[in-house]
């Protein structure tokens, strides 16, 4: 989850887009499923996400169940958690 530090890098959603080599609305997509099953994500004053290493882990792996495994998002979500 996001315990993130004051000194951690987070990122922007178009720089781990790139990262996951993904479109962005693939990553915000992801991303309000994710939280829809009560993963946390960093968000900003103006509500846009930012992500910490950690979520970026987490989305390589929620992208890895999605491509390689094609299991159903719903339980890929509670293996997330």
């Amino acid at each position: 989850m996001n315990g993130a530090t004051p000194q951690e890098r987070s990122y922007w959603t178009h720089e781990v887009s790139q990262k996951l080599q993904i479109f962005d609305s693939t990553l915000k997509c992801w991303a309000n499923e994710l939280e829809m099953s009560g993963y946390p994500f960093l968000k900003g004053v103006n509500k846009n996400r930012s992500f910490i290493a950690n979520e970026i882990q987490a989305l390589e792996k929620y992208r890895f169940l999605i491509k390689k495994q094609q299991v159903k998002k719903k339980e890929e979500d509670t293996q997330l958690l």
